[in-house]
Order: C-alpha cells, then sequence, then structure tokens
C-alpha cells in the first residue's frame, strides 16, 4: 500500500512538472531596491561620525602594567576580566579581553600584580 502512494505521488509530482505547474502559488518577487540608490551624503556622514569616536582613557593594549599595581587599577582600564582561575599557590590568575586580544595578569594573594602578557 505504500508503495502504491509513494508511486502515485512521484507520478504526479513527475506530470506537475512536465506541465509546468506546481502545488505551490506563484507570487511575484518583489523588488529589490537598487544598490546605487544609497545617498552620499548619509554615508559619509555615518563614516566621519564613526571617526570621531574616540575611546576615553589609555589603549588597553598599550597600557603599561608595573609590578605591584593593585587589581583595582589594572581592571579600571583593562575591564572586567573574562576568565578568572586561581592557582594551588592562592594566586589569581586573570584573562582580559580586549576586542581579539587578550592580556593576562597573575596577582598575589594580596591582589598585586605580579606577572602579565600583553
Amino acid at each position: 500500500m505504500r508503495l502504491l502512494i509513494a508511486v502515485l505521488a512521484s507520478t504526479a509530482l513527475l506530470l506537475a512538472m512536465a506541465l509546468g505547474t506546481s502545488s505551490c502559488a506563484r507570487t511575484p518577487s518583489p523588488e529589490l531596491p537598487d544598490p546605487e540608490a544609497a545617498v552620499p551624503a548619509e554615508v559619509e556622514e555615518a563614516v566621519e561620525v564613526a571617526e570621531e569616536e574616540e575611546p576615553d582613557g589609555p589603549d588597553p593594549m598599550e597600557y603599561e602594567i608595573r609590578q605591584g599595581m593593585r587589581r583595582a587599577e589594572i581592571e579600571e582600564v583593562l575591564g572586567q576580566p573574562t576568565h578568572i582561575g586561581q592557582d594551588r599557590h592562592g594566586r589569581t590568575h586573570c584573562l582580559y579581553s580586549i576586542g581579539e586580544y587578550w592580556r593576562s595578569v597573575l596577582y598575589d594573594r594580596r591582589g598585586r600584580a605580579v606577572e602579565w602578557h600583553p
């Protein structure tokens, strides 16, 4: 019975394709806007606004971390750490995500920077 239904369905599909009709109602495709129709002044203005915005404060990738700096000082520039871990000596390892780059800082038990990697 299933074989008979499958044969009938495939035959109906082949017949519909041969006649150029389908079970789906054809709807006209919507007109797409012309890509050249963008207003250049608006585009230039958006580019100018994007270029004017500069981040406040020092560049996080060029910020100099020194031995003994407090964690709060470093987080003011680098932001909150993305990953935090702790080793068996009680030191805290923090990873800071800066765009597509990472900075790694190792803090001692008192929360002072001991080691860092740009």
